[in-house]
């Protein structure tokens, strides 16, 4: 396979792997919410954010083996494609406007 394809690949697999893990990690954020006011939902349904709290782990790990299978672009554009997803977050929390 050509280095381009290999690196589109990778960044696919980097950007599926990253919002299962951001979902997850939304997961824990929703239910330590949920623990201090009884009245707060999620914006995701419950369902969802359970299924990727559980897979977050095993998601990452295949996607990371595939990766390391493919060869040079692969894992450098995983992480990335990883990265552009907690760093669009990052924009959209910060951008977001104050509802107070």
């Amino acid at each position: 396979m050509s280095q381009p394809v290999i690196a589109l690949i990778g960044l696919l697999t980097g950007l599926i792997s990253g919002l299962v893990s951001f979902l997850g990690l939304w997961a824990i954020s929703a239910f330590m919410a949920r623990t201090f006011d009884r009245e707060t939902q999620p914006k995701v349904p419950w369902p969802v954010l359970i299924i990727s709290l559980i897979l977050k782990l095993p998601i990452l790990f295949f996607g990371w083996q595939l990766n390391m299978s493919l060869g040079h672009p692969g894992p450098v554009a995983f992480g990335l494609g990883i990265m552009l997803v907690y760093s669009l977050a990052v924009v959209r929390v910060t951008l977001k406007p104050k509802s107070d």
